[in-house]
């Protein structure tokens, strides 16, 4: 365990996002499986209940590692409940997006007009915004914990 703290932040963000893709595809395919009564059921549901706390593990450990530590001197911190991932619906070329597209569409927003930013929240609708802003403060603080380390 030791070994697992000592991991840069880019190696536990790589495999949390691996981790992330697995469970989603395990996901899939546990709907179809429950959709169509096929007998591999029972084995899915264990695979998506075994990424799912891997999935959960590691983000912890990410939040962990990218937190910075309050100073000694501070009042205790007051404990906040987890913000729980958001799982959105949108599609591109039929295929749900994946963290890697809504990294690339958080760096690309940062090269937009100020019409072009609006066009892109109206078509996001609520949901998608927040999962926008999820996915832009993790990679802050990723870019945050990367700089602080060098």
């Amino acid at each position: 365990e030791a070994q697992e703290e000592a991991r840069p932040v880019t190696d536990l963000f790589s495999e949390t996002t691996a981790v992330a893709e697995q469970l989603e595809r395990a996901e899939a395919k546990l709907k179809r499986a429950e959709a169509f009564k096929m007998p591999e059921i029972e084995k899915l549901r264990e695979e998506v209940e075994r990424l799912s706390i891997r999935f959960k593990k590691l983000e912890r450990e990410l939040q962990v590692t990218t937190s910075p530590s309050p100073p000694e001197d501070a009042p205790p911190e007051r404990s906040r409940r987890p913000t729980p991932k958001v799982r959105t619906g949108f599609r591109r070329n039929g295929k749900r997006l994946t963290e890697a597209d809504w990294e690339h569409l958080v760096g690309y927003a940062e090269t937009m007009t100020s019409e072009e930013w609006d066009g892109l929240f109206d078509q996001l609708g609520s949901e998608g915004r927040e999962k926008f802003f999820e996915v832009r403060e993790r990679l802050r603080l990723l870019k945050q914990a990367e700089e602080g380390g060098k």
